[in-house]
């Protein structure tokens, strides 16, 4: 058996002694002051400025949406349905490396990834576009022209 402390027995006394005596809890102005400071915070949030890594990634993602086109991938699509967006997912586009020399190395590690996320997505949505346009076209011959 254990033996409690003197201290933990008292502690636990006086607790049971006082709670049933105690009024009904109310927050006060503590609660009233806190909500304001929420409300403060929400209407003015804290700008951080961006940092050269985020300047770097909003660069790449730019420069792929400009640089990558649709039009060789949905062609692939249509074409190659099955071959085209399998490549869509398994080949990573690569920054021209001209650009990439302009950041340092954190920053280039940053716009290439950003690059190369965004060029991809890009690829994946025109060769799956490219499919669907495919298989749109091959019902619509099949429908209208009845082996």
């Amino acid at each position: 058996m254990k033996v409690v402390s003197h201290n933990r027995l008292a502690v636990l006394a006086i607790t049971v002694a006082i709670l049933p005596t105690a009024g009904p809890v109310e927050a006060g102005p503590l609660l009233t002051s806190a909500t304001q400071h929420a409300q403060e915070i929400a209407l003015h949030p804290v700008q951080t400025p961006p940092t050269d890594c985020d300047v770097a990634a909003r660069d790449g993602a730019a420069d792929a949406r400009q640089r990558q086109r649709r039009a060789g991938w949905i062609v692939g699509g249509v074409l190659l349905p099955i071959v085209t967006p399998v490549l869509a997912y398994v080949v990573t586009p690569q920054p021209p490396a001209d650009v990439i020399l302009a950041y340092s190395v954190d920053d280039a590690r940053c716009y290439a990834a950003s690059y190369s996320e965004t060029a991809q997505r890009k690829r994946k949505t025109s060769a799956w576009i490219g499919v669907a346009v495919g298989v749109g076209l091959g019902l619509s011959l099949t429908v209208a022209f009845p082996g």
